[in-house]
């Protein structure tokens, strides 16, 4: 079951049939995506924001979970190498999303594949904590030569932490797990078509059927925060094509 709701962010229309032939053309290579639970986004919900230049979002039932899964479509205004290194860009976060603290755990900024900690201020009730596994889907992009740009995220289960991770942690509790991805088709020099998708439970005292409603109506200011920061200017390097 898709229940469908509508939100406005800084998307920009683009030509309908365009968008038809190049997802038409890159069909054929979904296949070799990395992440997992990725939902049946309707393909009218697609041409909707194609054509009224808005982020449409959905929200799909888990059978077995209360927690459902959230998505978001739309075509932005920049370029799609610029918005997978602001997507990489983890040190810049919290100045362009709801974060309040990242802290690498494994590997290095920026690294195709790497771990850290984010931290979430939750106002009313206890603020949240997770780990998670950050991977540049390489393959795919090779694949596609450039027309498909993917990057994914997974929970880590019950994570060492250490250092500065574990006074960050000590602040909050952690969620019980989320997943999801960012996938990139470039229409344009500096026209991006964007399919994000997240599937996550707080835990705790918060309902995962009314997180998940809450985190579907935040997809349009999570895709609106990763534009501006492609726009001032990632840390991480944008990679040629």
């Amino acid at each position: 079951m898709v229940q469908l709701l509508v939100s406005a962010a800084l998307a920009v229309p683009v030509d309908v049939d365009a968008l038809k032939r190049t997802l038409g053309e890159v069909a054929p290579i979904r296949a070799q995506r990395g992440a997992s639970k990725v939902p049946q986004i309707p393909d009218a919900s697609r041409w909707m924001a194609a054509q009224t230049g808005k982020v449409e979002t959905g929200l799909v039932e888990i059978p077995g979970h209360a927690a459902r899964l959230g998505w978001g479509v739309g075509a932005v205004d920049v370029n799609a190498a610029k918005l997978m290194a602001a997507l990489s860009d983890d040190q810049s976060k919290p100045n362009y999303t709801s974060l309040e603290r990242v802290v690498l755990v494994d590997g290095r900024w920026c690294a195709p594949k790497r771990r850290v900690l984010q931290f979430l201020p939750m106002g009313l009730v206890t603020d949240r904590w997770w780990v998670v596994d950050q991977a540049v889907q390489t393959q795919l992009a090779q694949a596609s030569a450039g027309r498909m740009l993917e990057t994914t995220w997974h929970s880590v289960e019950d994570p060492v932490l250490s250092g500065e991770a574990a006074t960050v942690a000590a602040g909050g509790i952690s969620i019980a797990f989320t997943q999801g991805a960012w996938l990139l088709i470039p229409l344009g020099p500096e026209t991006t078509w964007v399919e994000y998708h997240a599937w996550s439970d707080p835990g705790g005292s918060v309902p995962a059927a009314l997180a998940s409603r809450f985190a579907a109506s935040g997809i349009p200011d999570a895709i609106a925060g990763m534009v501006a920061l492609a726009k001032a200017g990632p840390r991480c390097a944008v990679a040629p094509g």
